[in-house]
């Protein structure tokens, strides 16, 4: 009886740990998909569709013009093209495939021109099973689910945080709002692999495992596949720096020009691996891109979206500081919401208050660092901050849109949130003398808020109203009531935001 005791007692200890990781693993799960309900549900239900169909019904589109089309106001404009080009794009490539056709070209642009599509993606492949855009917001949730289930082993694996912080900040990553912004859009497909990749790159650098590198490879096939080249190049940039990083603290202080060397050769040719994979969808795609008259022109050094400068700090924030691109909004600088720093948005608590706190835990430090100076490299084009953005003019990374590299910021954010997450749960906190630091910039923001809701800034206080008297249009205001329902908008918001930078500024007050 004792030799069998004796025996069972590692399979039991086995199975426990094995029934503890998957309860586990749904739970992470059922979070992810939790958050993904509340957002699209009825979408994933077939009760709605995730597209903008409003924007059928302006005049002249599609719809014919009757008393309930003319009631109709497209609430988003920027996002037209999900209806005017994507959906088109996917119904083509779903007639491809379905007819046993590679859909590598495309007869109805500019009389042939390539498919350039990412027709390789995963998460296009799943769109590509069915014409019916239900299968959209499955898709979405599939995504999420990738990006989600990536933040959680970057954080438990990479950071060593619990299973609790880990957890919490893996629901909040598909909540982004990069991605809130960009869904339906390739943009962020790449950027849904970026905690995977990060994964790979710091086992691959540590040299933990041989199947590390065939993993990198793997991924980086993956990021190039699954969306816009630009982002996946710039997803590559956040790999490599973090590669930099990984290797300087794995082998500092003690130098092993041999294990270097290693862990540099292995990670050059999984990134070329993952290069090769890709090759059918990067190889046309950068052909027929650099004949296009759209690169010509970033070649010679003309700027799409130039850099906003400090004034674009508090989208980081309060997205919505400065109106959005939404009918009875108006957004108040040049470009517009998707394309601003407004996207790095991680939520006003996880930044102010969470992030903050991962400074307490001493075992981080290393990594903070890393990741509060990527966060300064991702929003210098943001903020126009002197000589980074000069480095970002330089030959080469002028083709891309360096605006978007917020993406980078907004994880680290969430990063510093499950390290402070830990801190809280492990009660680690001993308060510093720039541990006010924090308070008094929620401080400053709530006083802001209010003061702005109470005396609307220009052109909302007098200028709109006198340029409609005038006969002018202003985006969707053409008359007074549509101005005053402008100024009622920003001042709601602007309420909103001081009670919940004031109530951030109590739950700190209660950690002191």
């Amino acid at each position: 009886m004792l030799a069998s005791d004796t025996n069972g007692a590692p399979m039991r200890l086995l199975k426990e740990r094995i029934k503890s990781k998957l309860a586990r693993g749904g739970i992470v799960i059922a979070g992810l998909v939790l958050g993904q309900i509340l957002l699209y549900g009825p979408s994933l239900v077939g009760r709605k569709i995730l597209l903008p169909l409003d924007t059928l019904a302006r005049p002249g589109v599609y719809l014919p013009t009757t008393p309930e089309t003319g009631q109709l106001a497209p609430h988003d404009r920027i996002r037209a093209d999900l209806v005017y080009f994507l959906e088109p794009a996917r119904r083509f490539a779903v007639s491809e495939w379905h007819s046993g056709r590679v859909p590598m070209w495309t007869p109805y642009q500019f009389s042939g021109a390539p498919f350039i599509w990412p027709k390789f993606s995963p998460f296009s492949m799943l769109q590509c099973l069915t014409a019916s855009p239900v299968v959209l917001a499955w898709s979405q949730l599939f995504a999420a689910l990738v990006a989600g289930t990536g933040a959680y082993f970057f954080f438990r694996r990479v950071l060593g945080v619990g299973f609790w912080p880990a957890a919490v900040a893996a629901w909040c990553y598909p909540l982004t709002g990069f991605f809130v912004f960009w869904q339906g859009f390739p943009t962020c497909g790449a950027v849904h692999w970026l905690p995977w990749i990060l994964l790979a790159t710091h086992g691959a650098a540590r040299q933990n495992s041989r199947w590390f590198p065939i993993w990198l490879s793997l991924v980086t096939g993956l990021v190039l596949v699954s969306g816009h080249l630009d982002v996946a190049a710039q997803v590559l940039i956040a790999s490599g720096l973090f590669a930099i990083w990984s290797l300087y603290d794995a082998c500092h202080p003690q130098w092993i020009p041999g294990k270097v060397r290693r862990a540099l050769l292995s990670l050059a040719i999984a990134w070329l691996l993952g290069f090769l994979l890709a090759a059918p969808h990067v190889l046309p795609a950068v052909e027929y891109a650099l004949s296009g008259a759209r690169m010509d022109r970033r070649g010679t050094g003309e700027e799409e979206r130039p850099p906003a400068g400090l004034s674009a700090l508090p989208q980081i924030v309060l997205p919505d500081v400065y109106g959005t691109m939404g009918h009875g909004s108006l957004y108040l600088t040049k470009g517009n919401q998707l394309e601003s720093a407004a996207a790095t948005y991680a939520g006003l608590f996880a930044t102010l208050v969470l992030a903050p706190l991962a400074w307490y835990s001493q075992r981080h430090r290393k990594i903070n660092l890393f990741l509060a100076l990527i966060s300064l490299f991702a929003l210098s084009w943001c903020l126009n901050i002197p000589g980074l953005v000069d480095l970002l003019r330089i030959p080469g990374l002028n083709l891309l849109s360096h605006n978007r590299l917020v993406f980078i910021a907004s994880f680290a954010l969430l990063t510093m949130t499950a390290v402070g997450l830990e801190v809280v749960s492990r009660d680690d906190l001993v308060w510093r003398p720039w541990s006010w630091l924090p308070p008094a910039v929620l401080c400053a923001l709530c006083v802001w808020c209010f003061l702005r809701a109470n005396g609307l800034p220009e052109p909302l206080a007098s200028q709109l109203e006198q340029a409609v008297s005038h006969g002018n249009r202003i985006s969707w205001i053409s008359d007074l009531d549509g101005v005053r329902q402008a100024q009622s908008w920003f001042v709601w918001h602007y309420r909103i935001a001081g009670i919940l930078c004031g109530t951030s500024l109590v739950l700190w007050c209660g950690l002191r």
